[in-house]
């Protein structure tokens, strides 16, 4: 599997995204950040009657004085509308506690881990069937 590093500067902060692929790189044309859809659980998605396809796990760090939750996800969104990701699956986030921030100040790390997927509405019986028409 690929790993890849990506430092962005943003307006919240600087935020580093580690990225490993779960498919082949390029395979997928990139999508625009703004059609990133944020789902907070894989159960969300079934709810929703939706199909996915995992595409990478994305790896969010930044200092939480100079970081926010917002723009980590925004960083997120955009590295996987890259991949050619259509959706982010929260998977893991994490606040440093208090007595973190105390004894580390800015080296204190706000970290979230979600997956980068390729989602589209399931199928049903009557699109099957108009398509199957000669």
């Amino acid at each position: 599997m690929r790993y890849g590093w990506l430092m962005v500067l943003g307006l919240a902060g600087c935020v580093s995204v580690q990225t490993q692929l779960l498919i082949p790189a390029n395979r997928l044309a990139p999508v625009p950040e703004d059609s990133v859809r944020v789902f907070l659980s894989v159960q969300e998605l079934r709810d929703r009657g939706y199909e996915w396809e995992s595409v990478a796990l994305l790896f969010g760090s930044g200092s939480s004085m100079y970081t926010t939750d917002r723009g980590m996800v925004q960083t997120i969104r955009r590295e996987a509308g890259k991949l050619g990701a259509n959706g982010i699956i929260l998977a893991d986030a994490r606040e440093p506690s208090s007595a973190e921030r105390w004894l580390m100040g800015a080296g204190a790390q706000r970290k979230s881990t979600m997956t980068a997927i390729r989602w589209r509405a399931r199928a049903t019986a009557a699109d099957t069937a108009r398509t199957a028409r000669p």
